[in-house]
């Protein structure tokens, strides 16, 4: 039993239960309680119902006190709460998931599972001043473009990296719209780049990096839509500047993140090492490791964060805490590339959780399915993929 079950049942003897947590416990023991009677006793007389309500009053002191409160409590499923008596106790923001769902969560899940959806992988678009387009999902790894005196390479999957051509080391070029390169990661896609001077950039799903073939003298600079976690190479002479719409950041040579979608009401950028100006209109603040800077509607303000929690996709998983389904449901549609359709009055409570990017959409569909808070329903679309769509419902 985890520590948090043994912690939450001390609450319960002690009486110090929110009346989530007690249903919860009572819950537990009606399920456990059950399969040791019904085992043992078989042909007790008594109803498997009044099994359970026995055991449970000899064991924590509950009474049933009216004939309400009996079928108020008999509303609950015998299966269900069978099925229930290996449970996963995940409290957190008031969230609880059950690891053995009822009959009625496995048939969802079998529809689910149906018209599963694979997740999103190392795919993008580069896009050369020449204006030609290279699929990079379909060249070999090797040399694949020279840029502006730069030698562009395909290192292996879902890694590019621009490195100077010998002749052109000695000759650093002048900040030119015709010098610019765009790599773009399509619904579904991520991708990492190295630019010419070292720094590594990865780009999650539905994003973009706009960069100079060659870095000017006094100064990097590129440009980001989406979202772009980066490494940047140290030059305390040769400032960094990530230029979003609203906002620039600023760095000598850092680890940060920055999520500058248009579909949130936020842009973000989170600190892990190094220091980082924000520069915003007319405001301008510095933020250190571990510090988030938010800036919405024009207003910049800075406050600490989990880091793990920020650069989750860059690690390959879906991390959230105390956080509402439609905005996990615009993380979840922007990886799988699907359409989200909201049905009826949707919770707004926050869910906490982990799990992997790698799975398919059903997997991560019945993490939030097992809170019992909404459940979801799949519609695959044509032979392509066109039309795919998530419903959402309240349970």
């Amino acid at each position: 039993m985890s520590d948090n079950a043994k912690e939450l049942i001390s609450k319960y003897q002690q009486g110090e239960c929110s009346k989530k947590e007690a249903a919860l416990i009572q819950h537990w023991y009606m399920a456990e309680f059950a399969n040791q009677e019904l085992a043992n006793a078989p042909s007790n007389p008594l109803s498997e119902e009044q099994l359970i309500w026995e055991r449970i009053t000899k064991s924590t002191g509950i009474t049933l006190e009216s004939e309400k409160e009996v079928k108020v409590k008999r509303l609950f499923s015998l299966k269900w709460l069978i099925a229930a008596a290996s449970i996963l106790i995940a409290v957190s923001a008031g969230l609880y998931i059950f690891k053995h769902p009822s009959l009625q969560h496995e048939a969802r899940m079998a529809a689910l599972r149906t018209n599963d959806i694979k997740p999103g992988g190392n795919k993008a678009m580069l896009t050369l001043s020449d204006g030609s387009v290279i699929n990079l999902s379909a060249v070999n790894d090797g040399d694949i473009a020279n840029s502006q005196g730069s030698q562009i390479t395909k290192m292996q999957d879902g890694q590019l990296m621009y490195s100077m051509k010998p002749s052109s080391l000695t000759e650093e070029k002048s900040l030119k719209p015709e010098n610019y390169n765009t790599i773009s990661t399509p619904r579904g896609g991520k991708y990492q780049i190295i630019l010419v001077d070292g720094t590594k950039v990865w780009l999650n799903a539905s994003s973009s990096l706009k960069f100079p073939t060659s870095f000017a003298a006094n100064q990097r600079s590129v440009e980001v839509t989406g979202e772009a976690y980066f490494e940047v190479t140290k030059n305390e002479v040769k400032p960094f500047y990530v230029v979003t719409k609203g906002q620039t950041i600023e760095v000598l040579g850092t680890k940060f993140n920055v999520s500058a979608y248009s579909d949130e009401k936020i842009l973000s950028t989170t600190l892990l090492e190094g220091s980082v100006k924000i520069n915003a209109g007319k405001q301008s603040i510095i933020i250190k490791p571990g510090e988030q800077s938010v800036l919405e509607k024009d207003h910049l303000e800075i406050g600490t964060t989990n880091i793990d929690e920020a650069i989750a996709w860059k690690n390959d998983k879906f991390k959230f805490n105390n956080e509402n389904i439609v905005s996990l449901m615009r993380k979840i549609s922007r990886w799988y590339d699907v359409e989200v359709e909201f049905r009826g009055a949707i919770s707004n409570e926050g869910f906490g959780g982990q799990v992997s990017r790698s799975r398919n959409i059903s997997e991560v569909l019945e993490v939030l399915q097992l809170t019992g808070l909404v459940h979801f329903e799949i519609s695959k679309g044509d032979a392509n993929g066109k039309g795919r769509r998530v419903i959402v419902l309240q349970n």
